[in-house]
């Protein structure tokens, strides 16, 4: 799999889930900086919306700040500035898709 690719598992015995999307994102395309999302991944992000959409998902949890690795040595700023970086891939995402209607 290549970063950016997704699956989708189906299952019946996690509490209030009913399929997880898994999207791909290999460390070595991740920059020196925490606060950064390789183009690639933010497409198969865009795509999971996308089918989400497209099969009437109508409740899509997101995992933010979408770090690797969370270790009590990651500063709470960077976080935050992942979290918002994260929200707001999602905001023009949700725009995008939803422009044409």
């Amino acid at each position: 799999m290549e970063t950016g690719d997704y699956l989708i598992t189906k299952h019946s015995n996690l509490l209030y889930t009913h399929i997880a999307f898994h999207v791909c994102c290999h460390k070595q395309e991740r920059n020196e900086s925490p606060i950064f999302l390789p183009r690639r991944f933010v497409q198969g992000i865009s795509n999971v919306i996308g089918t989400c959409c497209q099969y009437g998902v109508s409740l899509l949890t997101i995992p933010i700040p979408f770090l690797s690795e969370v270790s009590m040595q990651v500063d709470n700023e960077i976080v935050i500035k992942q979290a918002i970086l994260v929200l707001e891939l999602i905001k023009s995402i949700l725009r995008k898709l939803f422009s044409d209607v």
